[in-house]
C-alpha cells in the first residue's frame, strides 16, 4: 500500500524520466510498476479528479466575462491534454481494428461530448454581447456535468457499484420510452386546464412555458390548490379596460373552469400520478430484479472491458499526454510505416517471421499502446490447455450457474430443433406411404373392373353354350323320331360325341 501511496504521490516525477529513459534498473523497475492496470485507473482517476476540482473552482470563484483567468489557461491545458488521449485512442481502436466497439461504449462518446461542450463555450465565451455569454456559461455547465457522471467511471472496478451503473443505464432507457406516454398525458392536462380558467391567453414563451410547468410540476406533488381561484393573477376589475398605473390587466379565471378543473386535476392526478408512475416504479423494480439477480455476470463483463481498455493504455495519464505527445507522433509514424511495409510484403511474397512478443519497437508499446495484448502466442495456448487439463475436475459448478443455465437451454432448443425434423420426416413417410395406398388401391379398382368384365365375358359365352346345347337337342329329337329303329345306336353315337 504504502509502495502504491509513493508511485502516485511520485509520478509527476517519475514518468516524466521514463520519456527520456527507462532501460536503467531502477527506472526500468518504476516501469513495471506503472504497467499494473491498478496503478493505471488510480493515476487517470487522479487526473480526472484534478480536472473536475479545478473545473468547479473557475464555475464558482474564478470565472471571468471579460477574459481568460489564471484557472482558464491550466484546465485549458488539461483538457487539451485531454483531447489528445482520445484521439490517441481513436487511432488505437482503428490499429486494433475495433473502431466499432470504441463508438459503442458510451464512456468515450461523454468524452467527446465534453470536448465538443467546453470548446464551443469557450469559442462563445470570446464574443461581446450577452446572448454569446449566457450561451457559453451554459456549455460550460453542460461540460461539467458530462465531466461529473465521467467520474462514474471509476465505479466498474468495484462489484458493488458497477452492477448499479447498468441498472441506471437500462433505467434511461426506459424512461425516455416511458416519457413519450407521459407527454401525451402532460400536454392534454395543461392545455385543457388553461384554456378552462384562462381562455384566450396571451401568445409568448414565457406563457407556453407556464402553462406546460402546471401539469408536469403536479407529477412530484405540486398540486397547486388555489390556482383556480381569481386572485391568483391579480385580475384587476377596471372600468372601459383601464387599469391602475400599480397592476397590470391579466385575464381572470372563468367560472366554468373554476367548476370543472377540480376534477379534471382529479382525474388527471389518478391516470398520471397513481397508475402511470406506479406502472414505472414497477419497470425499474423489475430491471433492477433482473439486473441484481446476473450481477455477477454484469460485473464481471464490465471488469473484462475495464481490464482490457487500461491494460493497453500506455503508463502515460491525460494529464500528462501533452509531454507525452513527440513520442506519440513519433510511434504513429513507424505503426504506419510497420503497417505499409507488411502490405508491400504480402504483396511481393516476402517471406516474414511470425508475430513474437515485443515484435514491435519499444517506442510504439511505451508511447502508444501495449501492442502485446493482441497477441496469441503458441506459448500462450500452451498455457491455456496446461491450465484447463490441470483444473479439469476442479471447477466448482456453482460458479457458473448461469453458464450452465444457458447450455441446458440451448440443448432443449436443439433437443426441440430434432424433434421437429424428425415430425416432418415423419409426416413425409406418411404422406409418401399414403401415397403408395392409394395407388395401390387405384390399382386393386382397375384389376377389380377388368374381373368383372371378365366375368360378364364368360356368363355371356356361357349363356351362348347353353343355347347351342338345346339347339343341338332339339335336332337330335327331330332325327331320332323320324329314324326310330337308329334310336339306340345314334343315341350311343351322340352320346359318344357329347363324351
Amino acid at each position: 500500500i504504502f509502495r502504491f501511496i509513493f508511485l502516485v504521490a511520485a509520478h509527476l516525477i517519475l514518468l516524466p524520466l521514463l520519456m527520456i529513459n527507462m532501460e536503467s534498473r531502477p527506472l526500468r523497475r518504476f516501469y513495471k510498476q506503472y504497467k499494473l492496470p491498478f496503478l493505471k485507473v488510480v493515476i487517470h482517476m487522479l487526473g480526472f479528479l484534478v480536472l473536475l476540482i479545478a473545473y468547479a473552482y473557475m464555475l464558482l470563484f474564478d470565472y471571468g466575462d471579460n477574459g481568460l483567468t489564471p484557472s482558464d489557461y491550466f484546465i485549458i491545458v488539461l483538457i487539451s491534454s485531454f483531447v489528445v488521449d482520445e484521439i490517441k485512442q481513436v487511432i488505437v481502436a482503428f490499429l486494433r481494428g475495433q473502431l466499432k466497439s470504441y463508438a459503442k461504449d458510451w464512456w468515450n462518446t461523454l468524452d467527446w461530448l465534453f470536448n465538443i461542450s467546453y470548446t464551443l463555450g469557450m469559442l462563445l465565451r470570446a464574443g461581446n454581447d450577452s446572448g454569446f455569454q449566457n450561451t457559453s456559461k451554459c456549455l460550460l455547465l453542460l461540460a461539467f456535468m458530462i465531466l461529473c457522471v465521467r467520474i462514474l467511471n471509476i465505479c466498474c472496478m468495484t462489484e458493488f457499484l458497477g452492477p448499479k451503473l447498468i441498472i441506471i443505464r437500462k433505467m434511461i432507457k426506459q424512461t425516455v420510452a416511458f416519457m413519450i406516454i407521459m407527454t401525451v398525458i402532460v400536454v392534454w392536462y395543461s392545455v385543457s386546464f388553461n384554456a378552462l380558467l384562462y381562455p384566450n391567453s396571451e401568445f409568448s414563451w414565457r406563457e407556453i412555458e407556464k402553462i406546460m410547468s402546471n401539469g408536469y410540476w403536479m407529477l412530484f406533488g405540486e398540486l397547486n390548490v388555489n390556482n383556480e381561484k381569481v386572485t391568483v393573477r391579480n385580475c384587476t376589475n377596471t372600468i372601459n379596460g383601464t387599469a391602475d398605473d400599480n397592476d397590470s390587466l391579466q385575464q381572470s379565471a372563468t367560472q366554468l373552469g373554476e367548476d370543472l378543473t377540480p376534477y379534471l386535476k382529479a382525474l388527471y392526478g389518478l391516470i398520471a400520478v397513481v397508475l402511470l408512475l406506479n406502472l414505472l416504479i414497477a419497470l425499474y423494480s423489475d430491471t433492477f430484479n433482473l439486473v441484481q439477480q446476473q450481477s455477477e455476470f454484469y460485473w464481471r463483463q464490465i471488469q473484462t472491458d475495464f481490464l482490457e481498455e487500461y491494460s493497453i493504455k500506455t503508463i502515460f495519464p491525460i494529464h500528462l499526454q501533452l509531454l507525452a505527445l513527440p513520442g506519440i507522433i513519433t510511434a504513429i509514424i513507424l505503426v504506419c510505416y510497420s503497417k505499409l511495409r507488411g502490405k508491400l510484403s504480402n504483396k511481393y511474397n516476402m517471406h516474414e517471421g511470425k508475430a513474437k512478443l515485443n515484435h514491435r519497437p519499444m517506442l510504439v508499446r511505451v508511447f502508444l499502446y501495449d501492442t502485446n495484448y493482441d497477441l496469441k502466442l503458441k506459448s500462450t495456448e500452451d498455457a491455456e490447455e496446461k491450465g484447463a487439463l490441470d483444473n479439469k475436475g476442479k471447477i466448482d459448478l456453482e460458479d457458473f450457474d448461469a453458464i450452465a443455465t444457458m447450455n441446458k437451454i440451448a440443448d432443449s432448443l436443439k433437443d426441440l430443433k430434432e424433434k421437429k425434423q424428425m415430425r416432418q420426416l415423419d409426416s413425409k413417410r406418411a404422406d409418401r406411404r399414403n401415397h403408395e395406398t392409394m395407388n395401390k388401391l387405384e390399382k386393386i379398382e382397375d384389376s377389380l373392373k377388368d374381373m368383372q368384365e371378365m366375368k360378364q365375358m364368360l356368363l355371356e359365352r356361357q349363356q351362348n353354350m347353353e343355347l347351342m346345347l338345346k339347339e343341338i337337342m332339339k335336332k337330335l329329337d327331330i332325327e331320332t323320331r323320324a329314324n326310330p329303329d337308329r334310336k339306340t345306336v345314334d343315341c350311343s353315337d351322340e352320346g359318344q360325341e357329347s363324351t
